[in-house]
């Protein structure tokens, strides 16, 4: 037999055998790998998916596999944090059986609510549910200064101008004055079931809860009082 053809016939016989062999395997991609990690760990996480993310330091390679049915799952460490990096263990299943085994290390990172100005905020605006837009960021990007809660802003005054798209700070705002200097208020003494009223006349703004100057008007008297409401002071005489 010429030896062209016997050289031919052997590189035939090589490629069928290769070809069978690789019929017989699979791949699982990357994301899957990834996929089925997120989806074995959210539910042991104590946030809702918007409110976390999970990133991987390094991305799985592909793994082949022989064909069968394909499982995988992810064992955890003992120390697993819920927040910070962790190394898991991926393990591969064909047909109940596992075949291989791969670390990988991720990072899991929770999100927070924050609060930005919706519009540029002109300095004294009393702040609505309009004046905020949500935004969502890693947890440790954000320190104790940053407002995370729109009740707290609601109805506060803005110390200073703020520009669109700025986050608020605890700083930035205060409440408004309630009783401005000049008012006539009721002025409040109360002791058990003894209760007295008198009018009175702010000498200082006030907000809710802030003690102010305010002249007794009868007895033209200065005296200091915690502001209630727009029209009404009490003065506390202890015990």
């Amino acid at each position: 037999m010429n030896w062209r053809i016997c050289f031919l016939l052997s590189l035939l016989a090589i490629f069928s055998v290769t070809s069978g062999f690789a019929s017989d395997l699979i791949t699982v991609s990357p994301d899957e790998t990834i996929r089925a990690v997120r989806e074995s760990l959210w539910p042991k996480l104590p946030w809702k998916k918007e409110e976390a993310d999970i990133r991987f330091i390094r991305m799985p390679l592909p793994i082949s596999l022989s064909n069968g049915d394909v499982e995988i799952k992810t064992i955890l460490p003992e120390n697993f944090q819920a927040v910070g990096r962790n190394v898991v263990t991926v393990a591969y299943f064909v047909d109940g059986v596992e075949k291989k085994k791969v670390n990988l290390e991720l990072e899991v990172i929770a999100k927070t609510t924050i609060y930005l100005a919706a519009n540029n905020l002109p300095s004294g605006h009393i702040i609505s549910s309009q004046d905020l837009d949500a935004a969502k960021v890693d947890t440790c990007d954000v320190n104790n200064r940053v407002i995370t809660n729109p009740a707290i802003l609601i109805g506060k005054k803005l110390r200073n101008s703020v520009q669109a798209g700025s986050p608020f700070l605890i700083s930035m705002v205060e409440s408004p004055s309630v009783v401005k200097k000049g008012d006539v208020v009721t002025i409040v003494v109360e002791k058990g079931a003894l209760k007295i009223t008198a009018y009175g006349l702010a000498l200082q703004d006030g907000c809710v809860g802030q003690i102010v100057k305010v002249k007794n008007m009868d007895s033209h008297q200065e005296i200091f009082a915690r502001v209630i409401d727009s029209s009404t002071v009490e003065v506390d005489i202890g015990g």
